[in-house]
């Protein structure tokens, strides 16, 4: 039987590293955003990281439920995730945090209210002078507000457009015994 884990994973190293991550507010209804792909677990879980301040943690502490998807650049393929959203532990997060380029960690430390509301020079300035004191950012440990998350799937749906024909969808569903595998209409 094919692994939809290792399906996702080659999907990955074809696309770039942005999903669309949904998540439940309050009122029930989908909060949908663009985030990083952090990588990938073994269970499956997809990785992405957030401030502990935003919207979508919020929303994960409340509910817990989440769907993300990853389409390919060409925009051929996709697959969407749906499953529980949980906090990683701590290594995780330092070895995820100290991974992310200069400008995501230094976000890490400056991103408060105030920052999309200086102007440019300002800000740029702040983060100038964060920088120069703080040459060693990733060595590390992130700032409290850096967290990470994994999406843990409990279905995969896989999706591959066809410009001759119907597109091909295949759903997978976690068992206790593994994955079943259903065949959908295009």
């Amino acid at each position: 039987m094919t692994d939809p884990v290792r399906l996702f994973i080659d999907h990955l190293d074809d696309s770039p590293t942005l999903m669309t991550l949904a998540t439940v507010g309050e009122d029930g209804y989908p909060r949908t955003r663009t985030v990083n792909v952090n990588g990938v677990r073994e269970d499956g879980g997809v990785l992405f990281h957030t401030d502990t301040r935003s919207e979508k943690v919020h929303d994960i502490d409340g509910d817990g439920k989440a769907s993300l998807t990853v389409l390919t650049a060409d925009a051929s393929r996709q697959v969407t995730a749906i499953g529980d959203a949980v906090r990683v532990d701590e290594e995780t997060e330092r070895g995820i945090y100290a991974g992310q380029p200069r400008y995501l960690q230094l976000l890490a430390w400056l991103n408060d209210p105030g920052l999309a509301q200086e102007d440019r020079s300002e800000r740029r300035r702040r983060w100038a002078e964060f920088d120069r004191t703080n040459p060693d950012l990733a060595e590390q440990d992130p700032p409290t507000t850096w967290a990470v998350f994994a999406v843990v799937p409990r279905e995969y749906l896989f999706w591959e457009g066809d410009d001759e024909g119907p597109s091909h969808r295949v759903r997978y569903i976690r068992t206790s015994d593994g994955w079943e595998t259903e065949n959908l209409p295009g």
